[in-house]
């Protein structure tokens, strides 16, 4: 059964980062996977989610040009995530940031509209925040749009989304967390515009796993 989870959720991955690729370099939606570089078709077996890039040695067997590691990153997380959490919201959820992360990655920029409806799905879980939680999420959004300048308006409702499925210590440990990352990953790159979304995403993953045990 883990097997087959796992198998789902990475597949999930592969599709979802595929349908956000395609519509972001304006290619149609039918068709073959194909090398970005050479445009030879892919061959199906180098195109198993996670494994598939081991198999190919992370290169294209024609141009030998390197096929990006964080595909097979995000197919393992998903993957995982996928064999530890059963609630379908969820986990629609986090193929949602999925596709905003692959987005933001490419431009830095993403189609957060799509957050909304999923936000009205847990409507229900505003009955149950206190007012210190709310001050948090203000101060956090506050110090990262206005005064650091580190997200952008567009990071906001993946922000409002992540907060209303979180309760208030899950929440708390992603803030957390996310700070951590986020100072480790400015430190390291030396990069002040780095996308924030696959952030959210991994911390968002992380801290839903880590909270079961």
């Amino acid at each position: 059964m883990f097997i087959f989870l796992f198998f789902l959720g990475s597949s999930l991955a592969s599709f979802t980062i595929c349908i956000a690729y395609r519509i972001n370099h304006n290619i149609p939606l039918n068709g073959f996977s194909v090398c970005d570089a050479c445009e030879e078709t892919i061959n199906p077996i180098y195109l198993l989610p996670f494994f598939g890039w081991f198999l190919a040695f992370g290169k294209c067997k024609k141009c030998f040009s390197k096929i990006p590691f964080k595909y097979c990153f995000y197919e393992l997380f998903l993957g995982i995530f996928f064999i530890f959490i059963s609630d379908w919201k969820i986990l629609l959820v986090g193929l949602c940031l999925l596709f905003l992360a692959e987005e933001d990655t490419f431009n830095l920029e993403s189609s957060s509209w799509i957050c909304l409806p999923l936000i009205f799905l847990f409507y229900g879980n505003f009955k149950e925040l206190n007012t210190a939680l709310l001050i948090s999420l203000f101060i956090f959004l506050y110090a990262t749009t206005v005064l650091f300048e580190k997200m952008g308006v567009g990071d906001i409702p993946v922000i409002v989304l992540i907060f209303v499925v979180f309760n208030e210590i899950q929440f708390i440990y992603f803030l957390f967390l996310l700070s951590i990352i986020m100072l480790l990953a400015f430190m390291y790159t030396k990069n002040h515009r780095l996308p924030m979304i696959p952030f959210l995403l991994i911390t968002f993953i992380f801290v839903h796993v880590v909270c079961l045990f």
